[in-house]
């Protein structure tokens, strides 16, 4: 086991398997690239601003998410804080390991106040949440989708019991407490509530759903039939896309595993060129908004760090 860990954790097998990814993509494009340039340039304009629109959508119902939550653990940040912690930290996802944006919030947020343990606790339980209501989405969705989808897709309805369960409150305060006891941490002052949990799980379903729609008004764009069916398919077929990704933790973003299960998810409703155009062009307007929304905090900050230190002294009495 210690040796299948090492080698999950090696530096060459997560670079070895990112390049691997970045190259099958740059092959599937040149190997058919008459076709997929046409696909792209078939792309309406419109369709790529309200896809771009629905990315900046999810990652802000991520991120109130994720300030309940915190808010819950008695870190009441405002905004420009919660920026700098979440907005900021969420780039740390983009380094292979699955757990750097976690890592790197914490930090931002003991920067702001926080202790490390409340807020890694606030971010860790933040991404359960969302990996709860992504199972329970994915596995709704995708069961009341018609027969073309893959039946391994589906199994994902298996999860939906332990997903439930992960969302009751008091689980998930045994689950604080345990944690703070194993890693000798002060322990939580009153249970998490039933209010704020049901608020952030909400907003994540309310995320993964803006999510969904940026796929499905990409692929409604390149001929994909516009159907409630089609809907679920793509607001299902991303959250268990995403959820495959984060399992796959030696790549960035879960780079290639996403791709891997969307493709056969589309394969139904477009041709080969189109879904290679969907795919990549999704994930490309995912990472706009991520970068322009990490950078709002950076930005004002540095601006205002620059006006406080410009600001003169009061003259002595």
């Amino acid at each position: 086991m210690k040796r299948l860990l090492a080698v999950a954790q090696s530096p060459w097998l997560r670079i070895t398997f990112g390049v691997a990814a970045i190259g099958l993509a740059v092959w599937a494009i040149a190997s058919d690239w008459e076709r997929v340039s046409a696909a792209y340039l078939a792309m309406p304009t419109s369709s790529s601003v309200i896809a771009l629109g629905l990315s900046f959508a999810y990652v802000l119902a991520s991120l109130q998410s994720w300030r309940l939550v915190a808010r819950d653990l008695g870190m009441f940040f405002g905004i420009r804080d919660s920026g700098m912690v979440f907005l900021v930290g969420q780039m740390g996802k983009y380094i292979p390991g699955g757990v750097w944006n976690i890592v790197a919030g914490a930090e931002l947020a003991r920067d702001r106040g926080a202790t490390r343990s409340r807020a890694f606790a606030a971010l860790a339980l933040s991404m359960l949440i969302s990996i709860a209501t992504g199972v329970i989405l994915a596995s709704i969705a995708l069961l009341f989708v018609p027969g073309d989808t893959p039946s391994w897709v589906r199994a994902f309805a298996i999860g939906l019991p332990v997903a439930a369960v992960a969302l009751v409150p008091r689980f998930l305060t045994k689950l604080l407490d345990f944690a703070f006891r194993v890693t000798r941490r002060t322990p939580l002052d009153a249970p998490v509530t039933g209010r704020r949990i049901a608020g952030a799980a909400a907003w994540s379903g309310l995320s993964w759903t803006f999510a969904g729609l940026q796929l499905w008004i990409l692929s409604v764009g390149l001929g994909m039939e516009a159907t409630p069916s089609t809907v679920l398919l793509a607001v299902g077929g991303f959250a268990a896309a995403w959820l495959v990704g984060l399992a796959v933790v030696f790549v960035p973003a879960g780079l290639g595993a996403r791709e891997a299960v969307l493709f056969p998810l589309l394969a139904a409703h477009l041709a080969r060129p189109d879904i290679i155009v969907v795919i990549v062009l999704s994930r490309v307007l995912f990472t706009v908004a991520d970068v322009v929304l990490g950078a709002i905090p950076l930005i004002d900050n540095r601006v205002n760090r620059g006006r406080r230190i410009r600001k003169p002294s009061s003259p002595a009495a």
